[in-house]
């Protein structure tokens, strides 16, 4: 489910709040005291919600763990090389590392390590028996999705993107493995005001936290086509306007796969939607969920497929034209700048680490 995964880190989080043994607002390094980013002021006073909310003002970075073989461990001690891009708390800036570091706060918390704690706390009591960390795990199952990739229209089957179940490097913030069914029960804490069957499972005080807005995110393309006018994110949640109703959900794409699980608390209904197509051609979580809020709230209907397909064909039409405009510019005879013995050899990036070319 990739980064509908995030909702789960937070909530495991929210549970530590609710023990007494973690506070939104005291500084991460009150709890984890060898974190440090870049920026001396922002590593003093980074919190809980900052971590959950991206507004650290550290960029995505995402080949830090996706194309390196860094640990956890690894990962989490070369943060601090990065430089921020915005001032700390100003601005939305999604980032999947620093939801690495809210899953290993959550762990050393608890005493267990994050992936235990999500297993023992929130999957055992919601009965998220076939729920895992590893897509090498999910293949030994009777029954799971293969992985499929939309490229020069042609759909073909991919190879899964591993992990491990253990100690991926970013597995708090996109490694969850699960189902329809179970995220369905899921979804049922989130619209029972915390509640499981006749106890408390989280606060609704917790819960609130995770389903309010904590900073604003500049979304043109869904204010102007989709009517959305506002959006913004919680804790592990994103909270948007849907003609006038809250929605809150989270999507999530990783290789082969694209997910959203979604609700409208108002009229205590959600949808879970999980394709094993990659997102970057994959509107139909999106359509799916939103004819269904639809019909559930009474509105007046959208042609989401209309609204949505244009949006996806632009983006295969620019794929395209980038690639005949590269094609027509590359001079097939051209000699190297250099010889190439000159490029051969390691590059050293004090956070991304070594680059060979050989």
């Amino acid at each position: 489910i990739a980064s509908c995964t995030k909702a789960f880190t937070a909530m495991s989080l929210a549970l530590l709040v609710d023990e007494g043994k973690f506070d939104w607002d005291k500084p991460v390094r009150a709890y984890l005291p060898t974190f440090r980013l870049h920026d001396p002021v922002t590593s003093e006073r980074i919190n809980g919600r900052d971590l959950l909310c991206h507004r650290s003002g550290l960029p995505r970075h995402d080949m830090m763990w996706a194309a390196t073989n860094f640990t956890r461990q690894e990962l989490f001690d070369r943060l601090c090389y990065l430089e921020l891009s915005r001032d700390f708390r100003a601005a939305f800036q999604y980032n999947n590392n620093l939801y690495m570091v809210a899953g290993v706060l959550a762990g050393k918390i608890a005493g267990l390590g994050w992936e235990e704690l999500v297993r023992q706390r929130i999957f055992e009591p919601l009965g998220m028996q076939r729920s895992n960390f590893s897509t090498a795990v999910t293949q030994q199952d009777d029954n799971f999705a293969t992985p499929y990739q939309y490229r020069n229209e042609q759909l073909k089957q991919i190879t899964f993107f591993e992990t491990d179940g253990i100690n991926d490097p970013v597995g708090p913030c996109g490694n969850i493995v699960s189902s329809v069914e179970e995220l369905a029960k899921w979804l049922l804490i989130h619209l029972n005001g915390g509640r499981l069957g006749d106890s408390q499972f989280v606060s609704q005080a917790n819960l609130q936290q995770m389903h309010s807005p904590h900073i604003f995110i500049d979304d043109p393309v869904a204010r102007e086509r989709f009517g959305q006018e506002f959006t913004s994110y919680g804790l592990g949640w994103e909270m948007l306007s849907h003609k006038g109703e809250l929605l809150i959900q989270h999507s999530g794409a990783i290789d082969g796969f694209a997910s959203l699980v979604s609700f409208l608390p108002r009229h205590n209904g959600g949808v879970v939607v999980l394709s094993n197509s990659d997102a970057n051609y994959n509107p139909i979580p999106a359509i799916l969920s939103y004819e269904v809020y639809d019909r559930l709230a009474g509105l007046k209907p959208t042609d989401w497929n209309g609204l949505l397909q244009p949006l996806y064909d632009s983006g295969v039409a620019a794929q395209n034209a980038g690639k005949e405009q590269s094609g027509a510019l590359r001079k097939t005879d051209a000699p190297p700048s250099h010889p190439i013995a000159a490029y051969l050899g390691e590059y050293e990036h004090v956070a991304y680490g070594l680059l060979r070319v050989q």
